[in-house]
């Protein structure tokens, strides 16, 4: 019986070293850039990264608004310039007669699913307004993945003004909301200290669980972040944060669970007013208007004809509207001009990747339309 039980447990063994084996060989020298991205430990990205001669992270950590865009990265077509926003170089003083505009927002600014920052919806808008002929306008991407408006007005502070731009674009929404998933109601703050805290030590070692490549790449296929991910490295949610619970719920059909099971999140944001989104808007208009630079407010625009069940549940939706309603009536009151772009853009399906984000093909019409009404608004140079 023990000469068994040791042989089971030396087969166990030699099957686990070779199923790791395996993982480790497929991972380095099979798997696409994405996988690689996905699965990798941050020493192995950041291994693969310095053999090419390339920035090994997307972001990286910055003293006042968390993170920021990895100066000088590339990856494929993906390029930051050397101040750390998507696309090429800016010029610094800003040359004599050239009309700068700077669009704020997050990911669905940045454009997440579209490789190539020239094709990225601010990439496009200036290239369309060039041919067009707005030869002086440069449109410069300073959208971040997973930033709100807090994250936005620091950076309109502390980097954008530097750019001495003439027009900030601000399109903001669905991550203010997730901000708002937060309970007890005591948590809801205006630092928003109820979604967020700073993360103890940036870019740690794996648990030695995660130093396993098969152990981790199972970890990432059911649920947990990935390695690289911004929610393991430069973003920790605070434990009242419940708005990725809320998406891995509503994705996975267990919604609800946990303390959705005693409040639900319809109750949350309904507790949760946009105090704070309105805030910062104001704010960021204060801090425009002060330094002559003309702000311009878009509505949030989401498909409901894609599947995507935690975007387009009932609460969310609901909760987009009303956000989309209070852009419009503060620029009436502000007198900031309003692009309604949220009833203006179609719904289809191949516009989206899920519910908020724009495919390539949905990037060039959203530039498009916003081309037209800063066209339409007399808000460019020339009043064109």
């Amino acid at each position: 019986m023990l000469r068994k039980s040791v042989l089971l447990v030396f087969s166990i063994a030699v099957a686990i070293g070779i199923a790791e084996l395996s993982t480790r060989v497929w991972l380095r020298a099979f798997a696409t850039e994405e996988q690689f991205g996905r699965y990798a430990s941050l020493e192995e990205q950041a291994a693969r990264a310095a053999s090419t001669g390339q920035t090994p992270f997307k972001y990286v950590p910055h003293h006042y608004v968390g993170y920021i865009p990895a100066p000088n990265y590339a990856r494929g077509k993906n390029r930051h310039n050397d101040l750390g926003f998507r696309g090429a170089p800016i010029s610094i003083p800003k040359p004599e007669g050239e009309f700068r505009i700077v669009c704020l927002g997050g990911s669905t600014t940045y454009d997440s699913f579209v490789e190539d920052p020239a094709q990225s919806y601010p990439g496009l808008l200036e290239s369309l307004l060039r041919k067009r002929g707005h030869e002086s306008v440069r449109v410069i991407n300073a959208g971040a993945e997973g930033y709100m408006t807090w994250e936005s007005l620091i950076t309109l502070e502390y980097r954008v003004l530097d750019l001495d731009p003439d027009m900030i674009i601000i399109y903001h929404a669905i991550n203010d909301l997730l901000g708002r998933i937060v309970w007890p109601p005591q948590a809801y703050r205006g630092d928003n200290s109820g979604a967020l805290q700073s993360p103890v030590d940036l870019y740690q070692s794996p648990r030695t669980l995660q130093r396993s490549a098969l152990v981790r790449i199972l970890q990432v296929r059911y649920g947990r972040p990935s390695p690289s991910a911004l929610n393991s490295t430069h973003t920790q949610f605070a434990p009242t944060f419940h708005g990725w619970a809320y998406i891995t719920q509503a994705m996975d059909g267990s919604y609800p669970r946990g303390i959705f099971e005693t409040v639900g999140v319809d109750e949350m944001l309904r507790k949760n007013q946009p105090v704070y989104f309105e805030r910062n808007l104001r704010n960021i208009v204060a801090i425009a208007r002060l330094w002559r630079i003309q702000p311009v407010f878009v509505t949030f625009a989401y498909s409901d004809r894609v599947d995507d069940p935690a975007l387009n549940s009932p609460p969310v939706t609901e909760a987009l509207d009303e956000m989309n309603d209070l852009i419009a009536s503060l620029g009436q009151e502000l007198d900031v001009p309003v692009f309604d772009f949220a009833r203006l853009f179609p719904s289809n399906p191949e516009l989206y990747v899920g519910a908020v984000h724009n495919t390539e093909e949905g990037a060039r019409l959203k530039a498009g339309m916003f081309a037209d009404f800063l066209e339409t608004s007399g808000l460019l140079p020339d009043g064109r």
